[in-house]
């Protein structure tokens, strides 16, 4: 889904984002058709946690008091690193995860009755 098609979405049902960050880069080689600029090993790649942090700023987030909902561990530990706390949608378990869930209302539920 692009990110025009999932705000447009999103505002249908009167949700609005102030942001959408992503990571161009990807440290794998070897692809047809690749852009040799972008194949680098960055921080805003996660398990790093660089678009965290800069949103972060850009926000003035407090990471202690905020949440990450992620699918896959790599999405866990960045929020991790931040000293987020974490819901994973999963069946799978994770070291890194503080909560599970079956889906992103489950998940959302989780955080408003912990709050």
């Amino acid at each position: 889904m692009t990110h025009k098609k999932m705000e447009t979405l999103l505002g249908r049902q009167g949700a609005y984002l102030d942001a959408i960050y992503y990571c161009p880069h990807h440290p794998e080689k070897g692809f047809k058709g690749e852009i040799k600029e972008l194949k680098i090993d960055c921080e805003c790649r996660k398990p790093k946690s660089g678009m965290l942090i800069q949103a972060g700023k850009d926000f003035n987030i407090d990471f202690e008091k905020s949440w990450i909902i992620g699918d896959s561990e790599r999405d866990l530990i960045a929020g991790k690193n931040t000293g987020a706390r974490s819901v994973f949608i999963s069946s799978e378990r994770s070291e890194y995860a503080d909560f599970y869930a079956k889906n992103l209302k489950e998940a959302v539920d989780i955080i408003l009755n912990m709050e």
